[in-house]
């Protein structure tokens, strides 16, 4: 299940393997797969900051070896007891960017991103072409 951080290298990985394709070496990035599913840890108890949860079991692909999960799970922490958000982002809005895969996909997680602020979060967007410069504060 997508997790909402860091899915690009596992879906564009995904795609290509269905295209029966390898994908390229440097379109995989571990932290991006490993981010993509929710895998359902049991929080913490008590007090605890963190909870940790492990596998270990036979390797599908080398009977000589064992694969090991290692789970991490923090405590979670309510929106309200969060400190104010102060995001900048750095966009690149050249030409190069009109593609269906790049900034409408920006803009679109832009959208996403919006409906989770509070109003004491900040958002600057700073864009850089032929030329720069600050196009948002708030």
């Amino acid at each position: 299940m997508y997790s909402g951080e860091g899915f690009a290298s596992y879906t564009n990985t995904r795609r290509f393997l269905t295209e029966g394709k390898l994908p390229p070496r440097d379109a995989v990035r571990v932290e991006e797969f490993l981010n993509y599913f929710r895998y359902g840890l049991p929080a913490p108890d008590g007090g605890a900051p963190a909870r940790i949860h492990t596998e270990l079991g036979p390797c599908p692909w080398n009977k000589d070896h064992q694969l090991l999960f290692l789970g991490l799970r923090t405590r979670g922490i309510e929106a309200a007891a969060m400190p104010a958000a102060n995001r900048v982002f750095l966009i690149d809005v050249s030409g190069s960017m009109d593609h269906p895969k790049k900034l409408p996909l920006l803009k679109q997680s832009f959208r996403l991103m919006v409906e989770q602020l509070r109003p004491q979060d900040r958002v600057a967007i700073v864009v850089y072409a032929g030329a720069s410069g600050l196009v948002l504060l708030g």
